[in-house]
């Protein structure tokens, strides 16, 4: 594998992660099995599973100097991530969620996103924060660095990767507009997003004509060089660019907890794509791999190698 280096920004989180018996209902009453505060985040948990990979990550983002964002900055610390170049604001409340889980893998998230992740601003940003960069991601929950990254990014020939995982409608309440979302799909080279981001962006149908139609007019209309890549959980992942669209099943595995699997899944495309120079398709299987092995384990961050991932998919390429 090619040492490629990662730039991450985005979501960085402490997880009160709360096992229940079933998902809370309206006017419902339930009961707590466990809970525990685990480091998590969308953008951080890629970039734990992309050092698991063998990627070297740089952490971008603002966190607060509250007990959170001491636990968070050594977490990641801890897992080898670059922290040198986060900021710290004094005072500041650190992203955290309250993740329900419960059993089959079933969650549902809350998040108080405190001052400091959304409302990071392309002043704040420490120099030479892309020196030696070769791919940028972010989930765009700090949406004016995000652009700012993206453009630099662009003129330096880094390779620009969005995740959307919320709807524009959530996207707007960090203060994200729809005309930012579309600027920056126009800036990246791989647009990324779940089964909410394409619901509130696109509105259709997950049948394979409905996909093939909703994620070849985004190509059309914003251009991204490598694709459009959409994931469906239990239903796989669609990878739609100019040569066409491919589809890859999720792996059947025992499920323990799904929180972080599309982490996971970001994680193993950039590593297959542009690490290890795979095409489309063998990305694809590393990239779900990597997911199906994240959801056998508690917790939101992975526990894997490179070596694990391949073996796992060669593995599975033996049965059929």
């Amino acid at each position: 594998m090619k040492g490629i280096s990662v730039l991450s920004l985005g979501v960085m989180a402490m997880d009160t992660v709360i096992s229940v018996s079933e998902l809370p209902r309206a006017d419902g009453f339930g009961f707590i099995d466990a809970e525990r505060m685990v480091p998590g985040g969308s953008a951080s948990n890629t970039s734990v599973a992309l050092v698991q990979l063998g990627a070297s990550v740089r952490q971008a983002g603002k966190v607060g100097d509250d007990l959170m964002g001491g636990h968070l900055v050594r977490s990641l610390t801890d897992e080898g991530i670059d922290v040198s170049r986060l900021v710290t604001l004094k005072g500041g409340t650190t992203f955290h969620t309250y993740v329900f889980a419960a059993p089959g893998g079933e969650h549902c998230i809350f998040a108080n996103i405190g001052d400091c992740v959304t409302k990071l601003s392309p002043l704040e940003l420490p120099s030479g924060l892309l020196d030696g960069i070769d791919v940028f991601y972010t989930d765009f929950f700090a949406p004016e660095a995000a652009l700012y990254l993206a453009e630099q990014s662009r003129k330096r020939g880094i390779k620009v990767v969005f995740n959307l995982q919320c709807p524009p409608l959530f996207m707007e309440r960090i203060g994200a507009s729809r005309e930012d979302i579309g600027r920056m799909m126009a800036l990246s080279d791989l647009f990324l997003m779940g089964r909410a981001g394409y619901g509130g962006l696109c509105g259709g149908g997950l049948g394979e004509q409905a996909v093939f139609s909703a994620l070849s007019s985004i190509l059309g209309r914003f251009g991204p060089a490598d694709g459009v890549v959409l994931t469906c959980g239990e239903d796989g992942a669609f990878w739609c660019d100019r040569e066409g669209m491919l589809h890859v099943k999720a792996y059947p595995v025992s499920v323990a907890d799904t929180t972080g699997a599309g982490d996971c899944f970001s994680a193993g495309l950039i590593c297959g794509f542009y690490g290890e120079g795979m095409g489309r398709a063998a990305s694809l299987r590393f990239a779900a791999a990597a997911a199906a092995l994240k959801c056998t384990q508690h917790g939101p961050r992975v526990r894997t190698s490179r070596e694990e991932v391949l073996g796992f998919v060669g593995e599975w390429e033996q049965k059929v």
